[in-house]
């Protein structure tokens, strides 16, 4: 064996490893990021009614699983044939096109539900919605352009070195643009039934006033009505 081929098969591997380890940092990102966001998964997306964003935000979220599985299994498996390899491969081409496929209209269907439930820009979750969906289409169209830009100039060992990451980022940010929506959402909602019931509260007590200044009023009792106490005072 040639100095030259030694120096080749070193350079293969070193890319090899260089692959596996962002793979799999990409993967372990994934699986963090799903720890610190199933609580707020559990409380604020699966009691809702089931709707198209909630369809999406499912698909993007646990194909991102499948997509992990298919990672270990290559990066981890020993002498796989080409056959599994081959399977494999498309697996995750698949999974990767129907995770971001699903990701893209989750901002697209999130903004018209809202548009024609609050028609006015400047509330609160129209705000929220605006400012998340922009910053996610700024960093993917950053990602998207680097990923081009490495699949242009890389070797082919290393084309598709961001395609794990930019896969699992994708449904990262999709699923808390999600959960975002849907706490604010909920905590604007019950800020609405709070006031409600102080003007409900309110209105109740000062009828109950009004009505036994008129009774008093009636019978010809003296005296002033004390809206503090909702009394009187002799």
């Amino acid at each position: 064996m040639t100095s030259t081929t030694t120096i080749a098969l070193f350079d293969d591997l070193r890319q090899s490893q260089v692959l596996a380890y962002v793979d799999i940092c990409s993967v372990a990102l994934m699986f963090y990021d799903y720890v610190l966001t199933l609580p707020d998964e559990i409380r604020l997306v699966w009691p809702g009614e089931w709707s198209a964003t909630k369809s999406l935000f499912y698909i993007t979220r646990y194909c991102a699983f499948i997509n992990a599985a298919f990672n270990i299994f290559v990066h981890g498996a020993k002498n796989p044939s080409s056959h599994a390899c081959a399977v494999v491969t498309g697996g995750f081409g698949w999974g990767s096109a129907v995770s971001i496929g699903s990701a893209e209209p989750i901002i697209g269907l999130s903004l018209f539900k809202l548009f024609i439930q609050q028609p006015h820009f400047k509330t609160p979750l129209m705000k929220v919605l605006n400012r998340d969906g922009i910053l996610y289409y700024i960093c993917f169209l950053g990602l998207s352009l680097t990923n081009l830009v490495v699949v242009l100039t890389a070797s082919v060992a290393l084309a598709h070195v961001l395609s794990t990451f930019q896969t699992m980022l994708h449904s990262i940010l999709a699923a808390r643009v999600v959960i975002h929506i849907r706490e604010i959402a909920i905590t604007q909602s019950e800020g609405s039934v709070v006031i409600s019931a102080r003007r409900a509260f309110t209105t109740s007590a000062l009828a109950e006033i009004s009505q036994e200044y008129h009774i008093r009023h009636n019978l010809g009792f003296s005296g002033n009505i004390d809206p503090d106490s909702g009394g009187h005072n002799p």
